[in-house]
């Protein structure tokens, strides 16, 4: 659970330009702060009701505050 599937999207830290993430389509949110080279997930501690709902879709860093982010994950298809 959490992980595998292919990248949909990436995402640039608004100011700290090693920084990246990116959203999985099954594998929720990942961080690199080594500009790729290695990746962390970030949302693998958040609780589901089931795999399925997580495909993270997109997502935006506020920017106003870099250490919120906001992401819609789901998958109509199944949920």
């Amino acid at each position: 659970m959490h992980g595998g599937g292919f990248a949909i999207g990436l995402t640039p830290h608004p100011s700290d330009a090693n920084t990246v993430f990116a959203n999985i389509d099954v594998g929720g949110i990942y961080k690199s702060t080594n500009k790729g080279e290695n990746w962390k997930s970030i949302t693998q501690s958040i609780p589901l009701a089931s795999q399925r709902n997580f495909q993270v879709r997109s997502m935006t860093i506020d920017p106003t505050n870099a250490d919120n982010i906001y992401f819609l994950a789901g998958n109509a298809a199944f949920s």
